[in-house]
């Protein structure tokens, strides 16, 4: 929770706590100091302001911090392969307004905290965006965890792109099909990641962001997974956003790749997947039994044509999960309190037999800070 003054106090009609840790409270005052809540007392009646209201903040659980949505710029929504090869189009911005508009917006709908997972707009200058992103969390006063990307394999295509080549009539006509792209190596992204490490602060937390498992390779995957066991950093990663990338892990893991990440001690309470649309039951078990926690992105998932999470098997295997808006809600509006009452709407039209499993008190917990 931010303040702007050194000392507050608010009496409250009303305060409620993380669902779970106690029970509804009625006519108390929140003292605090420097930006921290220090004292929670009753008050009487007389001080409180009727109706008033206080609860911990949300929390957005996968973000990529868009202060100029996608449709604003004329990328439609699409399935996920074809409108990640749109995004070229986006204008570029200072990272600094750019992040301070999408944080801006989210502090708006109530959202405290959030994970930022960065793209970059010119992958040369990466510690420079990070910098400006660091600079506008702390200017709106939102606390962001920074998922420091790596990438760099399969640009186009989860295969060579050599055959892809083969489907235009004139590929040389498309230069970017041929060329060589820039690709930092492992090394330089955990030095960069070293460096803003040096930059964390109350508003600003560093993770690990290996893209996706398609377009990191295995050598990154198990640097990252060996130095977040050394040092505590958590680790953000895409997963299973799509049916092709299900396909593609299959096919390029036949130990399957949820054993590979168990088996390189990548699995395990620091890392969190993002999206999981198409994980199997036997998955959600293993990564249940681990500590993973899990984004589900609604709205984004319906947008970009990737289908939806099993809630009903997430929850069946008390997998614990949060909710991330993804930089795609569905107004553009960063509504995490919409996004809570479409997972529940979906799951009691598609599913009414597992509703009672979500209550309204735990959609509202899966979108709160822990």
């Amino acid at each position: 929770m931010h303040m702007s003054s050194p000392r507050a106090s608010w009496a409250v009609e009303r305060l409620l706590p993380l669902p779970g840790h106690g029970p509804v409270l009625r006519n108390h005052t929140l003292s605090a100091r420097d930006g921290v809540i220090e004292g929670i007392v009753p008050t009487t009646g007389e001080n409180v302001q009727a109706g008033s209201l206080a609860m911990p903040a949300f929390a957005n659980a996968h973000d990529h911090g868009r202060g100029l949505p996608t449709l604003s710029c004329g990328i439609p929504d699409g399935p996920l392969e074809l409108w990640v090869s749109r995004l070229g189009v986006e204008p570029h911005t200072l990272s600094f307004l750019n992040a301070a508009c999408a944080f801006a917006r989210m502090a708006q709908s109530g959202i405290g905290a959030a994970v930022h997972c960065h793209n970059t707009q010119n992958g040369r200058t990466l510690l420079q965006e990070a910098q400006g992103v660091a600079k506008a969390a702390k200017a709106v006063g939102i606390r962001i965890a920074f998922a420091v990307p790596f990438a760099g394999e399969n640009p186009f295509v989860y295969e060579s792109s050599a055959p892809f080549r083969d489907i235009f009539d004139y590929p040389d006509q498309f230069p970017a099909l041929s060329a060589s792209r820039y690709r930092r190596s492992l090394q330089e992204g955990l030095d960069i990641t070293d460096a803003l490490a040096e930059l964390e602060s109350e508003t600003f937390h560093v993770q690990y962001g290996p893209v996706g498992p398609q377009w990191t390779d295995r050598a990154t995957l198990e640097a990252i997974s060996a130095r977040s066991a050394s040092t505590g950093r958590r680790v953000h990663m895409h997963f299973f956003e799509t049916r092709l990338q299900q396909e593609w892990a299959d096919a390029t893991f036949p130990e399957g790749i949820v054993n590979y990440f168990d088996r390189i001690g990548l699995l395990s309470p620091r890392l969190t997947l993002a999206h999981g649309v198409w994980l199997r039951p036997d998955e959600i078990e293993l990564l249940t039994a681990r500590g993973v926690l899990l984004s589900c992105n609604i709205s984004s998932n319906m947008r970009l044509a990737s289908g939806l999470p099993p809630i009903s098997t997430i929850i069946d295997k008390n997998m614990k999960f949060g909710i991330g808006l993804d930089g795609m809600s569905l107004e553009d509006d960063d509504d995490i309190l919409r996004e809570a009452r479409l997972l529940r709407g979906l799951m009691q039209t598609t599913q009414p037999a597992s509703l009672a499993r979500v209550t309204a008190a735990s959609a509202r917990r899966s979108a709160s800070m822990p």
